[in-house]
Order: C-alpha cells, then sequence, then structure tokens
C-alpha cells in the first residue's frame, strides 16, 4: 500500500513539473513571437475607413415636444408618440366606458388598440403627461352589394342578353358573406334616357347566385344600358348598339413646326385610302393639366363601396414642384383642375380633296410638358354623312418649338444657416441639350415666409413624410 502510494506522489510531481514547462515553453514562443514582430517593422497607422452612403433616404427623428396622436377606424384605434423620446415597452392607459385598460408601445412608437362597441363612446388614452381622447362607435351599417357579370359587353337588337349576379353582405368581421334565399328585381336601364328596358325578378341561391336573360326588342333605343338592383351597391354596364364598319373615317395627326402645330384632317376609306370629302370642322381646345399622371394600380370607384366624395387631401404624386412648395411653406391650397388656355373653332372647305391642313400657333407658356391640345373633328362626306374623330396632342416634346430653358439647380433643399448655397444654372434648348454657358447671370434669394402647414393628418408631419418632401 506504501508503494502504491509513493508511485501515485511520484506520477503527480512528475504531471505538474511537465504542465509547469509547457506553460513557460508558452509564454517563451509568445514573447519571441511579439518581440519578432516589433523587431520587424513598427505598427502602421489605421487606414482611414470610407463613410458609408446610404442607398436609400434616411429617417430622422422629428424633433420637437412629445405629442399623442390618435385616429380610429370602425375596429381599432392607431395612436402614435412624436418627438425624440423612445416610449417603446411602456404602457398606455384606456380608459372607454366601463372599461380599464393598457396597451404596449411598440418600436416605433405607435400602439393598436382593437375594440367593439355597441355605441358611441369617448376613449382617454393617457402616458406620462400626455393624454388625449377620441370617440369611437359601431361600425357604419353597409347595405348588401352585388357583382353582375354579363356574357357580352356589347349586343345587337333582337339578341338576348344573358346575366349572372351574386349578391353579399359586408359583416362585422370585414368578410362579405352571400346572401341566400333573397328576392330581388333586377332592373335593365338606358344610360341617356333613363327608360328601364326590363325588369327581372330573380331569387338566389344557396351561394347567392341569381341569373337572368332579356331579349332586346327592335324598339329598344341604340344607348349603354345599367343592370342594378334597388337598394344594392353595384351594377353592370353593357352596350346596344349596330355594328356598322363606317365606309369613310376622319383620320387627325399632328406635326410640330417651329412654333406651330399642324394638324392634317384626311378622309379615308376601310382601306386606309384616302377619299374626297365636302368640308371638315374641328374644335381645338388648349389646357394646362394642374394634375400630374400617376401610376396607381388600384382604381377606387370600381370597388363596391367606393366613398365619391372628394379626398381632402389631394395626392402628392399629383403635385408639381410649385405646387408642392407653395402647399408646405405658403399654405395656399393646391388647384387640382384643369385650366383651360385657348378655344377655338374652324371649318375647313375641302371641295372634293380627300385632305385639309391648319397651322395652330403655339404660344411660348404652352411649350410646357403639362399643357395639351384638345382637337375634336367631324368630316362631312360626299354623301353628307357624318363622321367623328378626337386626337390629344401633349405639348413640351422635343419637337415643339425652339426656345432655350432656364435650368437652376440645387445640391440639396435643405441648408443650414450660415451654409454657402451653391446655385448651377444652365441653358438648355428645346430638346434638353446643353448649350452655351451664360457670361452673367442673376440669382435672387427670397426670404423664406414663416413655416406655415395646410391643415392635414398626423402623419403628414411625420419626418419620414417631410423628408420625402424635401427630397422631391
Amino acid at each position: 500500500m506504501k508503494r502504491i502510494q509513493d508511485s501515485l506522489k511520484s506520477h503527480q510531481w512528475r504531471a505538474a513539473v511537465a504542465v509547469c514547462v509547457a506553460v513557460a515553453m508558452l509564454e517563451v514562443v509568445v514573447v519571441g513571437l511579439a518581440g519578432e514582430k516589433a523587431a520587424v517593422k513598427p505598427a502602421e497607422k489605421a487606414e482611414a475607413t470610407r463613410p458609408l452612403v446610404p442607398l436609400f433616404a434616411k429617417t430622422v427623428k422629428a424633433a420637437g415636444k412629445a405629442s399623442l396622436t390618435l385616429t380610429a377606424d370602425p375596429n381599432k384605434v392607431l395612436g402614435w408618440i412624436g418627438g425624440d423620446e423612445s416610449y417603446t415597452g411602456r404602457e398606455v392607459t384606456v380608459r372607454a366606458g366601463g372599461y380599464n385598460g393598457t396597451v404596449i408601445v411598440q418600436a416605433d412608437n405607435t400602439f393598436t388598440w382593437h375594440y367593439r362597441a355597441a355605441k358611441d363612446t369617448v376613449a382617454a388614452f393617457s402616458i406620462g403627461k400626455l393624454s388625449r381622447k377620441i370617440t369611437i362607435g359601431p361600425p357604419a351599417k353597409l347595405g348588401p352589394s352585388v357583382f353582375f357579370v354579363v356574357d357580352r359587353t356589347a349586343y345587337r337588337p333582337g339578341q338576348t342578353l344573358k346575366f349572372a349576379g351574386f349578391l353579399r353582405e359586408l359583416g362585422p368581421t370585414g368578410r362579405f358573406a352571400p346572401l341566400a334565399g333573397r328576392k330581388v328585381e333586377v332592373v335593365l336601364r338606358s344610360g341617356k334616357k333613363k327608360a328601364v328596358a326590363a325588369k327581372i325578378a330573380v331569387a338566389s341561391d344557396a351561394f347567392g347566385r341569381i341569373a337572368g336573360a332579356y331579349r332586346f326588342m327592335p324598339a329598344d333605343p341604340l344607348d349603354e344600358y345599367t343592370l342594378s338592383i334597388a337598394g344594392f351597391r353595384g351594377q353592370g354596364a353593357l352596350k346596344l348598339a349596330e355594328f356598322r364598319k363606317a365606309k369613310v373615317r376622319l383620320h387627325i395627326t399632328a406635326n410640330p413646326e417651329a412654333d406651330k402645330l399642324r394638324l392634317r384632317f384626311e378622309a379615308r376609306d376601310f382601306l386606309d385610302k384616302p377619299v374626297p370629302a365636302q368640308r371638315v370642322q374641328f374644335t381645338v381646345k388648349v389646357f394646362h393639366r394642374q394634375k400630374g399622371e400617376t401610376n396607381h394600380a388600384l382604381d377606387s370607384g370600381q370597388f363596391a363601396y367606393h366613398d365619391g366624395s372628394p379626398r381632402v387631401l389631394p395626392d402628392l404624386e399629383e403635385l408639381t414642384e410649385g405646387q408642392l412648395y407653395r402647399w408646405i411653406y405658403e399654405g395656399v391650397w393646391p388647384q387640382m383642375n384643369h385650366v383651360m388656355l385657348c378655344q377655338l373653332s374652324k371649318q375647313i372647305k375641302l371641295g372634293g380633296e380627300p385632305r385639309g391642313e391648319y397651322d395652330l400657333t403655339l404660344k411660348k407658356d404652352w411649350l410646357d410638358s403639362r399643357c395639351v391640345v384638345m382637337v375634336e373633328g367631324v368630316l362631312i362626306d360626299q354623301n353628307g354623312r357624318e363622321q367623328r374623330a378626337r386626337k390629344s396632342i401633349s405639348l413640351g416634346g422635343g419637337g415643339f418649338g425652339s426656345h432655350k430653358q432656364l435650368a437652376v439647380e440645387l445640391p440639396k433643399r435643405l441648408f443650414s444657416p450660415d451654409e454657402p448655397i451653391a446655385v448651377t444654372v444652365r441653358v438648355l434648348d428645346a430638346k434638353g441639350g446643353r448649350l452655351a454657358v451664360p457670361r452673367n447671370a442673376s440669382v435672387v434669394v427670397m426670404k423664406a415666409l414663416p413655416h406655415r402647414l395646410a391643415p392635414s393628418p398626423a402623419y403628414y408631419r411625420s419626418s419620414a413624410i417631410q423628408h420625402q418632401l424635401y427630397n422631391r
């Protein structure tokens, strides 16, 4: 037993010595490497890093005092806390009628409170020293809707119209439910004369589907027709007409020449060859489009529960630079209607010739991308029949006029006090090409008026939207 203990002690001592030697060797190697590195060359200066350029617009916090903004829809209340301070994770106290509860503020200083109310109630929200009230209530009762489907969109007298419709009702959860077993009367009415062509009594099946048919009579007027049900939103559109290809048609072209727009009216047959005609009457209207073209994918007017009332606020994409500036800084409400600049009516006697021309003199102010020329012509052929046509020409393109344009460019929109402003002035031709730089150019810096925003919801005052407006 004593020999075993002595053996163990000797092995433990040898292991400890080996560990100490290994640690010492490791320290020597580390020290040696450090010394070798220091002996080779001194430490180099850290290379200056290039600044990161963000690919997208950077949003900044809105400076100012904290504020609480509320907006409500039929199912929930959306809240937003503005200012520099972060309220993430804090509780907002909610009191509405006999309800007392809290809601958590999210990472972007917003919160959502879902509710269901049987009558109009005042809800009070408070967090810290901020408090605000808003009136909530039950969702408005919307009437039922119908979606019509027709087998064709155009019919001749004597042909049969076949249609189907789907009756739906919007439930409290926001989903459409079919109306089964509902007896309704479908009315077929003309558009211009408002004459009722037929009243068809139908009943919906278990899926809310209805179906019917009507044969157009020779006495029915040629017109646009609509299918509708009293008390239901939505309607179907169709047309009753005689499809006869005109032997003669009016072809209108427009060619820019210097400061003029040459309008050409030509009578052509169904083979697209010129034919003689008596005369052509036309009306020319020049408009300035106050409303820009947008690329909205959806048309709100195509929805059953569309509100036809005008929007309270204009669409930012439809505003020009001048309209946007005056709305933000001067409080001038943008004018969105078209403005007529000129209107004239003329008549050209062709006397058996196939074509006639008229030169429209263009004013300098018309050579703008937002100006458009509308031409409406009526051709009287050799048989005394009328053929109508319409042409729309957008001005401001490369072929219109030879006027020079002055372009003023700034590196940015917002400047700090005492910051120099670099102004670049360029002279462009009608096609946008650069011309010689002017020797003298006068730049007038106008004094800014006090910052006044037009009445608008809170999201128009947020920093992200303001930054987007300034970047335009």
